[in-house]
């Protein structure tokens, strides 16, 4: 009995310890973000699920911290207008709330890899319960300029 219980210990160890690593990485890249975050700036990105906006890119134009603008990059017939319109697009902001979101499930897998520069997330894949599906996502996110 307590050979079983220190073997599930150890495995849930094993387990958790990558999990808190993944999340102080975070946690870090969030901060350096937010110490250089711009006020007004715009990125790219394109988002791939099982959802409205799958496989389109987007150019999102953000001013403290709200979308402000957004522009389909893909010409397949988008004309999806209107302030509900533009809160269906993240912010670089959003996406790291995203990313933390889906961490914490106990079946959960996120991938993340960040800008050198920006310290923004540039790839994500989360996959908030391994065991459900159609619940996984992905972005690609780039080119992100500072605005005047």
């Amino acid at each position: 009995m307590l050979r079983h219980l220190l073997n599930r210990l150890l495995l849930y160890s094993a387990l958790l310890i990558p999990l808190l690593e993944q999340g102080i990485a975070i946690e870090s890249q969030r901060r350096a973000w937010e110490a250089q975050r711009p006020e007004r700036y715009q990125f790219e990105y394109r988002m791939d699920c099982f959802c409205m906006l799958k496989g389109i890119r987007w150019r999102v134009t953000v001013q403290a911290n709200s979308v402000l603008r957004v522009e389909a990059l893909d010409t397949i017939g988008v004309n999806l207008r209107g302030k509900d319109f533009l809160m269906l697009h993240p912010t670089i902001d959003k996406l790291f709330a995203y990313i933390t979101s889906d961490a914490k499930g106990p079946r959960s897998r996120v991938t993340v890899t960040f800008d050198s520069h920006w310290h923004y997330p540039s790839s994500i894949f989360a996959d908030p319960d391994t065991i459900a599906d159609d619940d996984d996502w992905g972005v690609q996110v780039g080119n992100l300029v500072a605005l005047k």
